[in-house]
């Protein structure tokens, strides 16, 4: 006669042990947001390395479209020269109205050294506001 295994049903089949059912795989996560202002040129690795000089020095007066005109394929000195080019015009405009506008152009002014240390130190650091207006310039 047969021997049966212990455990098993006669007449029935012997199946083996199921696997659970593998956890449902996680979300994928949404992709990360470009720079500002990437739409012209995407930021390469090198981008804010090689331009963060540009970029810190269009802080200073008029350099700023200077920078706008010799760095168009540079988006980080792109967006720090925008800004600063605002900042400049913003500051030629206060600099006409005595004596509390040249009040306010002192802050205009700490912005530009904040930009300025913002860009030296390679952050894509929008400035209330003024990044707003900056994002709208077309060069």
């Amino acid at each position: 006669m047969e021997q049966e295994q212990q455990g098993s049903v006669p007449g029935q089949q012997n199946n083996p042990p199921q696997t659970p059912p593998a956890p449902p795989t996680p979300p994928v996560p949404p992709a990360p947001q470009q720079a500002p202002n990437a739409g012209k040129s995407a930021p390469t690795g090198n981008d804010v390395e090689d331009n963060k000089i540009w970029a810190a020095l269009s802080y200073i007066s008029f350099i700023s479209i200077v920078v706008l005109l010799a760095k168009k394929d540079s988006a980080f000195a792109q967006f720090h020269a925008k800004q600063a080019t605002v900042l400049f015009v913003l500051s030629l405009i206060l600099w006409l109205v005595p004596i509390i506008g040249w009040m306010i152009n002192l802050i205009v002014w700490a912005f530009a050294i904040v930009g300025l240390i913002q860009a030296a130190m390679g952050k894509w650091f929008k400035i209330p506001v003024v990044s707003q207006v900056a994002e709208k310039l077309n060069f």
